[in-house]
């Protein structure tokens, strides 16, 4: 028998009350947790879209509800509005994510800090690469003393940030927690099973390991707080 812990129902019900309690990381994790288990359960998208914390998760969450329940109209809807506001919404200026550079059309590495702007190839990561470190210090810096401050965009950013500098240890704890502020997000959960793969398939003893684990964390820097 399943214990309410494993059960989707009991962490359905769980995350639930987590939502109504306005714990609001509780509840998704706990949602998210049912609907993996049981993704033909429409309550469990619907309070996850309730809960999203971004234009994206929202439609996700919303376009599985609907895969669940097919005849729920109002869900049909709400998805239809989202995905029409999205396609008339103007193309905004891209602007580096770390440093803010705007640029025309969005570039695979930034011209002024250098750092490589999105997270969907991480084999790039394992390369040296020429960016500003001083720059990108602090960057790190500065997202992390916001502590629980930091919005879903800072989360990425701070991952983006520390995969640039090479620090791919605190990165990867860096996505996992990303990931689960954003839940949807492709390219996050791209990055965090890419790196994990990558990170598993090093052999033990060779020099990018001993490197990676050598390697002091943020918080032997001084540079990181609870996440």
């Amino acid at each position: 028998m399943l214990s309410d812990r494993t059960d989707p129902l009991g962490m359905l019900h769980r995350g639930i009350a987590a939502a109504i309690r306005r714990r609001r990381t509780a509840a998704r994790r706990l949602l998210w947790r049912a609907a993996e288990a049981a993704p033909s359960r429409e309550l469990a998208w619907l309070w996850l879209a309730k809960l999203a914390e971004t234009e994206s998760e929202h439609e996700y969450a919303l376009a599985r509800a609907i895969l669940a329940n097919p005849t729920n109209e109002r869900t049909r809807r709400t998805l239809t509005a989202l995905r029409a506001r999205r396609n008339h919404s103007p193309a905004a200026e891209f602007r580096c994510p770390l440093c803010d550079l705007p640029e025309s059309r969005e570039p695979r590495t930034c011209a002024r800090c250098r750092a490589v702007v999105r997270l969907d190839d991480v084999d790039v990561f394992f390369e040296p690469l020429d960016v500003d470190r001083k720059l990108l210090l602090g960057v790190v810096e500065r997202l992390t003393r916001r502590g629980e401050a930091r919005s879903v965009e800072d989360e990425r950013r701070l991952a983006l940030a520390l995969l640039n500098l090479g620090e791919l240890a605190d990165a990867l704890e860096q996505l996992r927690h990303t990931h689960m502020r954003c839940l949807f997000d492709a390219p996050v959960r791209r990055a965090l099973d890419g790196l994990s793969r990558r990170l598993d398939q090093i052999e033990v003893g060779s020099d990018f390991e001993t490197d990676v684990i050598d390697r002091p964390s943020r918080g032997a820097l001084g540079l990181r707080d609870a996440v």
